[in-house]
């Protein structure tokens, strides 16, 4: 499935994940239930960023299994990547977490290390743009930090965007077009562009 990105008309494909919900292959955006979202949003963003060269985690469903999973880059907007670090209310036998993994954290370590996005980043995958609030109480500013060191360590370009006071969304939405619009123009449509590094300001300074 495919669908249109802003007024520049990017084109965005959705995929299923090894029989999980459709996500977007280079950006995170929300579903309904604001508890769960991080995990069936960023978290898979992120997972097929880095699996793009794991075939045995493509899964079996859906038509065109002969053609790459690899995408061209990848938006991560404030998704887990390392389930095992989270730690709190996300080791709980409830959290989204544990459920996505059939268990409790702590308890299903194997499954909760190959879920994670971190796991599997390898010098193959590609550019990642991470956009994260720094009091986000929902999922740490920690995991996307974690997970741009772990790309930058591999040579991987990965740019960390900071929104300084921001939740767990709910971000300036001009600037965080501009924001994409750059990292899209330059690895979708080939274009020499700056990618601006600073961080944006938040209009909160709390999770709803």
């Amino acid at each position: 499935m495919a669908k249109r990105f802003g007024p520049r008309n990017f084109t965005t494909a959705k995929r299923r994940f090894a029989g999980s919900e459709e996500c977007e292959a280079v950006q995170s955006r929300s579903e309904s239930d604001r508890r769960h979202r991080h995990i069936r949003g960023g978290h898979l963003v992120a997972m097929l960023g880095t699996t793009g060269d794991v075939p045995e985690l493509d899964g079996v469903l859906g038509e065109h299994l002969n053609e790459t999973s690899r995408v061209q880059c990848v938006v991560d907007q404030f998704g887990p990547t390392d389930l095992l670090v989270m730690g709190g209310s996300h080791n709980n036998p409830n959290s989204p977490e544990s459920q996505l993994v059939g268990g409790a954290v702590q308890e299903m370590r194997t499954i909760a290390r190959e879920a994670s996005p971190i796991t599997h980043v390898s010098r193959n995958d590609p550019p990642f743009l991470l956009i994260h609030g720094t009091q986000d109480r929902t999922v740490p500013y920690s995991q996307s930090e974690l997970l741009h060191q772990a790309l930058e360590q591999v040579e991987v370009e990965s740019i960390l965007v900071p929104v300084d006071g921001g939740g767990h969304g709910g971000f300036p939405p001009e600037e965080l077009a501009n924001r994409l619009r750059q990292f899209f123009d330059k690895h979708l449509r080939g274009k020499d562009v700056a990618i601006s590094k600073e961080p944006i300001a938040s209009r909160r300074r709390n999770d709803e």
